[in-house]
């Protein structure tokens, strides 16, 4: 008798599962994304920058032109090694910028 009982109350048990209606929950977010108002930054306007290469083979010669018009002569000078550490440090920089470009892209596609 006890295993009858057992089947019953499972076939009850199963039945009564399969009458149970499910329900579908639908969220709403409480807080809206405020706009993002970001304007693009305006393009950089720089100043052209002359170079020149000095040796000691035409360093009479760049001195005379210099005084010729006008300029003072004053040197910055680089080596070789300092001015490859200049450009790579240009490099990190374009890189960086670029990353942060891409960043702004990133918010601006969230938030729209």
């Amino acid at each position: 008798m006890s295993k009858f009982l057992i089947a019953a109350v499972l076939s009850l048990a199963l039945v009564g599962c399969a009458t149970t209606k499910t329900e579908t929950i639908k969220t709403v977010p409480i807080v809206t994304k405020p706009k993002l108002n970001l304007k693009d930054p305006a393009a950089l306007d720089l100043k052209d920058v002359q170079w020149v290469v000095i040796t000691p083979e035409n360093q009479e010669a760049v001195f005379a032109k210099l005084r010729a018009q006008g300029d003072r002569a004053v040197l910055f000078a680089l080596t070789d090694e300092g001015y490859k550490a200049m450009r790579l440090n240009d490099a990190k920089i374009m890189g960086y910028i670029r990353k942060q470009k891409g960043l702004i892209v990133a918010y601006r596609k969230y938030y729209d």
